[in-house]
């Protein structure tokens, strides 16, 4: 994934990052653990019968003119996934929180 954009949803929440924006520690940790290869890996497999009904993650790639969409349930994501991917939501709700002016008291 090179200077893609990075989409992620679960459970109504959704945010758009763009590897130029990360920084560095969590760009490289996105470009490795949601590369191509590995998403189409984790997204062939099954959840264990009897996992609990927990979050299904909608992971698109998107690189110049082409994109791909995984949907992973986060049973069968690996725990470098799920805490990378808790690291992009709140870097994500900084981000927006920064851009959101404060509102000043009337006086």
């Amino acid at each position: 994934m090179e200077g893609g954009l990075l989409p992620l949803g679960a459970a109504g929440k959704s945010v758009s990052l763009t590897l130029d924006e990360l920084p560095q520690s969590l760009r490289e940790q996105s470009q490795s653990l949601f590369s191509e290869a590995a998403l189409t890996r984790l997204q062939g497999k099954q959840p264990q019968p009897g996992a609990a009904d927990t979050q299904t993650y909608n992971i698109r790639l998107e690189r110049n003119n082409s994109s791909s969409e995984h949907l992973l349930k986060q049973q069968i994501c690996p725990d470098e996934m799920l805490d990378l991917i808790d690291d992009l939501f709140a870097y994500a709700d900084e981000r927006d929180a920064a851009e959101i002016p404060k509102e000043t008291p009337n006086q």
